[in-house]
């Protein structure tokens, strides 16, 4: 039984390891992400977020979850579909069917390229692109399906930003965006659908309709969505269209909009429409979803107001400095900033079946072979 417990000691740190994701897709002991955060504690990163305030034409705000400071990024009215670049520095969104580029800090934006639904990628050399969808041959209809008939020309495409290099990728509407490891991608309107790495599509949500695609800053390809045209939930399922996870309106919000998956796994942040007809933003702590785990309630962080300045906040995106992870957690009694909470009203955790990875599998395996031995 003895010369088994080193072999023992050994799985144990395996299991107990923190796992992580870089930018590109790989793997950093900074981020662990066997944990669930508190969505406070998105408080004590260092951050942005970067919304639209509906009430002013769609013009651009950042948010510094740092110093709390919020600003017009831009008077350019009539701004759709923001991302926040892998580094926190600059952003990319469409406006009148023309992908633009703006640094966070201020300063002019620059044209790209004609196209919707922008989102960064770095490939293995750390380059940067963008992906992005064309319009095709019928505008009244762009927004309206993923799946389009043959010959309407909406296909999905990326451009490297260094030399302007522009490469088809599909030949469907993935306002969804890549995988970080550029081997899925995800969309959504009339159908949601994962692309995998053969380009084969994996239909979700029952075959039923579903919007508002986000897809997970991981290589478990899960995906976030709105299951129903009611807007009531958020759903996550992964590619076998199991629901893992899902989160109702609190109490004063009529519907969600806009859910999006921040570059770290466990935070999201989406719109909430409250019943005067504005939105604010509420950051989700999304948490660590294994096999066999029973139901657990989560919370939400109300980081934008709506009732403050009368704004109307629509499709935020997050960026987090998730390397420089905070070293005393706001959720704790450590003088952060008090947050209006709404803790956890509806959202509930269904369970995911997480594979073991082959080497656990094995030495498993391993220890019961010379248990039976001894």
């Amino acid at each position: 039984m003895s010369r088994a417990l080193p072999i023992l000691s050994l799985v144990f740190t395996i299991c107990l390891m923190p796992t992580s994701l870089c930018a590109d897709g790989g793997v950093d002991a900074a981020l662990d992400l066997t944990q669930t955060p508190s969505a406070a504690d998105v408080l004590g990163y260092h951050g942005l977020l970067v919304a639209l305030d509906h009430a002013e034409g769609d013009t651009l705000y950042v948010y510094d979850l740092t110093s709390g400071e919020l600003r017009q990024l831009s008077d350019e009215i009539a701004c759709r579909g923001a991302k926040i670049s892998p580094d926190g520095t600059r952003v990319v969104y469409h406006q009148g069917g023309m992908l633009r580029r703006r640094a966070l800090a201020g300063g002019p934006s620059e044209a790209l390229v004609a196209g919707y639904d922008g989102h960064w990628w770095l490939d293995d050399a750390g380059e940067e692109w963008i992906y992005y969808t064309t319009m095709g041959d019928d505008p009244k209809d762009v927004w309206r399906r993923v799946l389009w008939p043959q010959g309407l020309g909406i296909t999905t495409r990326r451009r490297r930003l260094r030399d302007g290099r522009d490469e088809h990728v599909l030949d469907w509407k993935a306002s969804g965006g890549p995988s970080p490891d550029g081997t899925h991608l995800a969309g959504g309107y009339a159908t949601v659908v994962v692309f995998d790495a053969a380009q084969e599509p994996h239909f979700l949500n029952g075959g039923e309709q579903g919007c508002n695609t986000s897809l997970s800053p991981d290589e478990r390809y899960l995906l976030m969505f709105f299951p129903d045209l009611a807007h009531q939930r958020i759903a996550m399922v992964n590619i076998q269209d199991q629901l893992l996870w899902e989160l109702s309106v609190p109490f004063g919000v009529v519907r969600w909009e806009n859910p999006d998956w921040s570059n770290h796994p466990r935070f999201a942040v989406t719109s909430g429409l409250a019943g005067h007809g504005y939105a604010s933003v509420y950051v989700v702590a999304l948490p660590v979803v294994l096999d066999g785990s029973p139901p657990q309630e989560q919370d939400l962080v109300q980081l934008l107001d709506a009732r403050q300045g009368n704004h109307d906040w629509r499709e935020p995106t997050l960026w987090v400095d998730w390397r420089h992870p905070p070293t005393i957690s706001p959720s704790a009694d450590s003088g952060a900033p008090e947050v209006p909470r709404s803790n956890s009203n509806g959202c509930r955790l269904v369970g995911e079946t997480m594979g073991a990875s082959p080497l656990l599998t094995l030495l498993l395996a391993l220890i019961v072979w010379r248990r039976r031995r001894v």
